[in-house]
């Protein structure tokens, strides 16, 4: 049974920007959650302001400093720190405005790891919780998943990012060398199933908080970023899937 679990996240945000302090304060309740659930904290900080940070060590977050750029080497950052500092038996990589999830879905999340019948889950929602998304993200990620399923031949919400996995798996995470903000997603679990490791999709009825979706909602450079991502990943998994069957 994994009963040292370490939670993994990447925070930045600058609070003289007006959207700021709603996700912050989302970050925040993130780690209360995993905090509440026994979990150790281990965020990597790309440079918030300082009040953010010193809220979040109050509330018992170990925080470093990001060194060198990009969301992807934050997070390994973050992983390290919790495989030298804690040597923990399962890690949780979160965003950290995943506000809730944690706090209501932690047992369903970590129970195939527990019971050790999956290496890594894929944690993703569930048809009615979709609905709760912008308009924007509920298309892109509808066709994503459809997409990604299709290529990597697993059912799976692969577009709600937090992985769950066995202290055996991080080497996966660590050895990777990513190449966008996002990859570490991606990358190690196509590596791990290529290795014929256990990946198991859990999908839960996780909502959305109320105050991210007002904040995105008809906003076009969010429906843009969505837009955007909609290509960058599915041509980054159609590409990478090549490249590790040699056709490159």
């Amino acid at each position: 049974m994994a009963n040292r679990t370490a939670v993994a996240t990447v925070t930045f945000y600058d609070l003289e920007k007006p959207d700021m302090e709603v996700r912050s304060n989302l970050a925040l309740r993130t780690i209360e959650d995993a905090l509440d659930k026994n979990c150790r904290v281990f965020m990597v900080d790309g440079g918030s302001t300082d009040s953010f940070v010193q809220r979040a060590r109050k509330l018992g977050a170990n925080v470093f400093p990001q060194d060198g750029r990009g969301i992807s080497r934050g997070q390994q950052q973050a992983i390290t720190h919790a495989t030298i500092d804690f040597n923990p038996d399962a890690c949780i990589l979160i965003e950290p405005e995943k506000a809730g999830l944690l706090n209501n879905y932690f047992g369903e999340i970590m129970t195939p790891i527990e019971n050790g019948y999956a290496d890594i889950v894929l944690i993703g929602r569930t048809e009615e919780s979709m609905k709760t998304l912008t308009r924007m993200q509920r298309l892109t990620e509808t066709k994503m998943n459809g997409v990604l399923s299709e290529m990597l031949g697993i059912d799976a919400d692969f577009c709600m990012a937090p992985r769950v996995w066995t202290s055996r798996i991080t080497p996966y995470f660590l050895n990777y060398s990513p190449s966008k903000n996002w990859d570490l997603f991606h990358g190690p679990v196509i590596d791990a199933m290529k290795d014929g490791k256990r990946i198991v999709p859990v999908r839960i009825p996780y909502v959305y908080p109320a105050e991210m979706i007002a904040a995105e909602e008809g906003v076009e450079s969010y429906e843009k970023k969505r837009g955007d991502q909609l290509l960058e990943v599915t041509d980054f998994v159609r590409e990478y899937l090549a490249k590790k069957s040699g056709k490159r």
